[in-house]
């Protein structure tokens, strides 16, 4: 069993997953299609999206109440301020704890003293009134080690890219209210340049991806949409008689969203922590939001849950 598995089971709720670009629904694909031709003239790229890695590693967050201490927390175990309490929380709700747990328990309590103990950490954070960073942690100790290659779920990174002891990717700050930080890109900015050192790491989950051109199948798709203008409305119908054509028009954009999804991956060579990755992350002007995943992240999860069955 592995630490995302164990993870999983002290969350109270679940998480709101992002889509898969090739599991959007054909409604939500087909006006994507057009903000892709419209406004991206068929090109995704940095300078028309924000595009993230997604990391495979535990979910964490760490920072200080409103009294400048120090705290970190799993999603819902609440603030943890001292070592050890968070085993106790967990022995307390579940009973005797499975010794794969001692790996993650031991990766929480050890970056909480030590970054407890980082008085330019605490200090920095502490004049912003009460802020909590929300990200992912990738604590060697804990990991499968091969080599130069760190695993803790399905994908290997490169432990020359990584923190000697732990890497932390921050996605966000909010207040202590739940909201955004109106600084929050600055806070991750400052502690990736200036806290970080060769034992601890903080780095953002930002990505630099070549031009990907798919101006030519987007073109090619809406010419054949364009030409059965009466396509939303049929998809969006419960008629007995538009059944034919409206199971024709689903198994064209499933296609389509496949040919794309291969396209976007081909240009999905590496990330910053090494060849291997999860996947990526791409927000558009619009507000969109979708994924892409790694074929090879693909079949190690396949994998495993043949291994369960």
């Amino acid at each position: 069993m592995r630490f995302k598995e164990l993870f999983e089971e002290v969350k109270q709720s679940k998480r709101k997953g992002l889509k898969h670009l090739d599991k959007l629904s054909p409604i939500d694909f087909i006006q994507l299609l057009h903000f892709f031709k419209d406004e991206l003239k068929g090109v995704l790229s940095n300078k028309t999206s924000k595009i993230t890695l997604k990391i495979d590693g535990i979910g964490i967050r760490f920072g200080v109440d409103d009294k400048g201490t120090f705290f970190m927390e799993s999603s819902h175990s609440g603030p943890q301020f001292k070592a050890g309490s968070y085993a106790k929380q967990l022995l307390k709700k579940f009973g005797n704890m499975k010794p794969e747990m001692e790996g993650f328990l031991k990766g929480f309590d050890d970056s909480l003293e030590k970054l407890k103990a980082n008085k330019k950490l605490v200090n920095y954070l502490s004049q912003f009134g009460g802020v909590k960073l929300f990200g992912e942690q990738l604590y060697l100790p804990a990991a499968e080690i091969t080599g130069n290659l760190a695993r803790w779920v399905f994908v290997d990174y490169d432990t020359k890219k990584l923190g000697k002891l732990a890497t932390f990717v921050l996605f966000k700050v909010e207040d202590l209210e739940g909201n955004l930080h109106p600084k929050s890109d600055e806070i991750i900015k400052y502690l990736k340049n200036n806290i970080s050192n060769k034992d601890i790491k903080y780095d953002d989950p930002k990505e630099n991806i070549e031009n990907i051109d798919i101006s030519y199948e987007i073109d090619d798709f809406l010419k054949v949409i364009n030409n059965s203008p009466n396509i939303e409305q049929t998809l969006a119908s419960r008629k007995h008689i538009d059944r034919p054509q409206k199971a024709i028009f689903k198994a064209l954009i499933m296609n389509m969203q496949e040919k794309l999804s291969k396209k976007i991956h081909t240009k999905m060579k590496s990330s910053k922590f090494g060849e291997d990755f999860e996947g990526f992350v791409f927000e558009l002007a619009n507000g969109q939001t979708f994924k892409v995943i790694s074929d090879q992240w693909k079949k190690r999860k396949q994998e495993q849950l043949k291994q369960k069955k």
